[in-house]
């Protein structure tokens, strides 16, 4: 797929692949879900209403979507602590919360993605997808030693795999290496 991708494709990040995909030059973006009320505004999306959403299959060792840590937070030498905590609560409330979430395409808290206030305002095909992925999400917060060398690795392995090495092989000398990191 990639060599039917542009001449640019090994240095196509993911905002250039959310951007090709918004204006419909590629034909599909796996990522995460806030992207998608985004690809459903007909104002600055060129895939408006044409998106199919699917949460990542399940492999024999289960999920293996993932979701981030995203929060709000007061640092320690805020002039206004107490402001700020108020602005959490609000901006956290259960009728808040969804109206925040329509806009930003996140929605932190698990009930809300059975709100009518914010489900509603999205694609179904996307909440279907998303609540899907939920049930069985986890989280891939990598605040591990190792892992951005274990990134590299990965990236490094698409390249190979690109440039014409064998898929199997490349994908276990990346196992082999990255288990070597993890241990």
């Amino acid at each position: 797929m990639m060599k039917a991708g542009p001449p640019n494709i090994q240095a196509i990040d993911w905002n250039d692949a959310n951007q090709l995909f918004a204006q419909g030059k590629v034909v599909f973006f796996i990522d995460a879900s806030l992207f998608g009320p985004g690809y459903e505004d007909p104002e600055s999306s060129a895939v408006a209403g044409k998106v199919g959403y699917a949460p990542l299959p399940k492999t024999d060792k289960g999920s293996m979507t993932g979701h981030w840590m995203w929060g709000l937070g007061i640092p320690a030498n805020s002039a206004n602590k107490e402001a700020a905590w108020y602005f959490i609560q609000w901006a956290t409330s259960k009728e808040i919360e969804p109206k925040i979430g329509t806009a930003t395409g996140g929605a932190p808290r698990l009930s809300t993605w059975s709100n009518e206030i914010y489900t509603q305002s999205l694609n179904p095909g996307y909440i279907s997808a998303v609540q899907t992925a939920m049930a069985t999400s986890r989280s891939t917060a990598v605040f591990y030693e190792g892992w951005k060398e274990i990134a590299i690795m990965i990236v490094d392995a698409v390249q190979e795999i690109y440039a014409g090495k064998d898929p199997v092989q490349a994908c276990q000398e990346l196992q082999d290496k990255a288990s070597a990191v993890v241990k």
